[in-house]
């Protein structure tokens, strides 16, 4: 999926946009990675909210949920933001990324 969204800075605009909208090509390949990928996001959302893991876990995605509801932010416990804020990570994962969520968790203290 990375590596198919870089094409885009490759080909002109119009080109890719032409693709994107007649879903042919790499931009058919990006779409559906992009749904599979939220669709993968999404379940492990759904399995943690069922088990009520959220409270108990040091992880990201549980600080997110804790931080939204400390906080009344409740789109931070949104699952689509947090389907957004995992991709981010996973898709992204640079330093500029991080330094970003971890501003955006450590400013609600």
């Amino acid at each position: 999926a990375q590596q198919l969204s870089t094409m885009r800075f490759i080909f002109p605009g119009p080109v890719w946009k032409t693709m994107r909208f007649f879903n042919i090509g790499g931009e058919r390949v990006l779409r559906e990675d992009a749904i599979a990928l939220s669709n993968y996001v999404r379940d492990i959302i759904h399995k943690r909210r069922a088990t009520g893991d959220f409270e108990k876990a040091d992880d990201l995605l549980a600080m997110y949920v804790r931080t939204g509801k400390s906080s009344g932010k409740a789109y931070m416990t949104d699952d689509d933001y947090l389907v957004d804020a995992v991709l981010n990570f996973m898709i992204a994962g640079t330093f500029q990324a991080w330094k970003y969520h971890l501003s955006v968790l450590t400013s609600f203290r």
